[in-house]
């Protein structure tokens, strides 16, 4: 599902977020989902129509392939969209001939604004309860790692 036009303070600008629920998520609204996936280039996860190159990385159907054979508890995955900044949002010191350096800004939106939203809206922790996951591809997986 999208979740549209999310205001980040941080960064003065809007994100569309994309999320994963499992298939079984409306037939226990008391279920929590302990170990949420938070994701960079929320474009590329599910939909190859949106994504950059044309080839999704099927976050969905892969995850519902390792909950099936037991091998992975049922998660919530939080995509969040980039835009034209995304050089500069996802790296932590600036270059001069490339730019980049907003990565704290950009790591305030997902902690103040992101990881609440999420976890008003879809029975995850709270962002202070240390419980996410971050994963990225490229610059996105550099990203995760400075955030640490």
């Amino acid at each position: 599902e999208y979740v549209r036009n999310v205001y980040s303070p941080q960064l003065d600008d809007v994100r569309d977020l994309v999320v994963y629920v499992p298939p079984s998520y409306d037939e226990n609204p008391y279920k929590q989902y302990r170990n949420p996936i938070l994701m960079h280039d929320g474009e590329n996860l599910f939909n190859a129509s949106t994504s950059f190159g044309g080839i999704a990385w099927r976050c969905d159907t892969t995850v519902d392939t390792l909950v099936a054979e037991g091998n992975m508890e049922e998660v919530v995955i939080v995509g969040v969209n980039n835009d034209i900044n995304r050089t500069a949002e996802y790296t932590y010191s600036k270059d001069p001939t490339y730019g980049g350096g907003d990565a704290k800004p950009y790591l305030d939106f997902l902690e103040q604004t992101v990881l609440p939203l999420a976890a008003k809206r879809y029975r995850v922790p709270l962002p202070s309860q240390r419980r996410w996951g971050m994963i990225g591809s490229s610059l996105g997986g550099l990203l995760s790692c400075y955030a640490g």
